[in-house]
């Protein structure tokens, strides 16, 4: 069954697009997620 939405909802989930510190969208490079306003990295494991 199709549920619109789910998809996205499913990859906020994996994948944060805002940087928990300064709120600026998060760049990603492979499993490391970067910000490049503040600096602040982290790795898939601590998701």
């Amino acid at each position: 069954m199709f549920t619109p939405g789910a998809d996205d909802e499913a990859k906020n989930m994996e994948d944060p697009e805002e940087c928990i510190v300064c709120g600026t969208k998060i760049k990603r490079i492979h499993c490391t997620y970067f910000c490049p306003n503040c600096g602040f990295k982290t790795d898939c494991s601590d998701l």
